[in-house]
């Protein structure tokens, strides 16, 4: 009868535009593995992605994007072992660079921002930190170990000492006040 075959040709129909959609997004997955240049290699209970660039990241995705607790591998051998969220180094973390200084502390968009510890050869920061910069209270050892009186403990801001603070010398000497 012709509404038999207007079941089966709507049924039909049907399945053709689901297995039309699954094929598209398909495609649209390969499409923008292929444009956004990584390669997705799954493991049990995470995912390893490898760039062209050389880089590489280890952890959860969530909607494509590093989200989690995972790790980020730049070819130049600089380290980001921590959380990530849409895509973006954010929460608690541990950053190494090539030249081996470091950060341990908090992240937001890719930033050191919040508290955290940066160490490098000529010293170490440990204090409070806005988008990238010491910012708000923080002292700076200009030494790595903590036994010299050669620091700065106070108020810091964009990455400059600024407001009330202490600054103490090799020699001894000492200045507190406002920078």
């Amino acid at each position: 009868s012709t509404s038999d075959v207007s079941n089966i040709s709507n049924t039909l129909s049907e399945e053709i535009e689901e297995e039309y959609e699954i094929e598209l997004k398909s495609f649209f997955e390969h499409l923008r593995e292929k444009i956004f240049g990584w390669e997705i290699l799954k493991t049990d209970t995470e995912v390893v992605m490898v760039f062209k660039q050389g880089h590489s990241y280890q952890g959860k995705l969530v909607n494509c994007r590093m989200h989690g607790h995972g790790k980020f591998y730049w070819a130049d051998g600089s380290v980001y072992v921590g959380d990530f969220y849409n895509g973006e180094m954010s929460g608690d973390g541990y950053l190494q660079w090539a030249d081996l200084s470091w950060y341990e502390g908090q992240m937001r968009q890719g930033y050191r921002h919040g508290l955290g510890l940066f160490v490098q050869s000529v010293g170490f920061y440990t204090g409070s930190w806005q988008c990238g910069r010491r910012h708000g209270l923080g002292a700076m050892y200009y030494n790595r170990n903590h036994t010299s009186r050669d620091y700065y403990n106070g108020e810091w801001a964009r990455d400059c000492k600024h407001g009330t603070g202490l600054r103490c010398y090799p020699s001894g000497a000492m200045y507190s006040g406002q920078w």
